[in-house]
């Protein structure tokens, strides 16, 4: 389905908002594997919802 969200994109979003930035200092994965965030940075493993 083009043009979905995955988890990580959605969890991404959210805390983008809280933090009041665009750009993550962390990489995201959610809990169904998908990854959001820079490569290179601290991974922060969502394991359930």
């Amino acid at each position: 389905m083009a043009g979905r969200k995955t988890v990580a994109d959605r969890l991404a979003e959210a805390l983008g908002a809280v933090l009041g930035t665009s750009e993550l200092p962390v990489r995201l994965r959610g809990w169904d594997g998908s990854i959001a965030g820079p490569a290179g940075a601290p991974v922060v493993a969502v394991r359930s919802r």
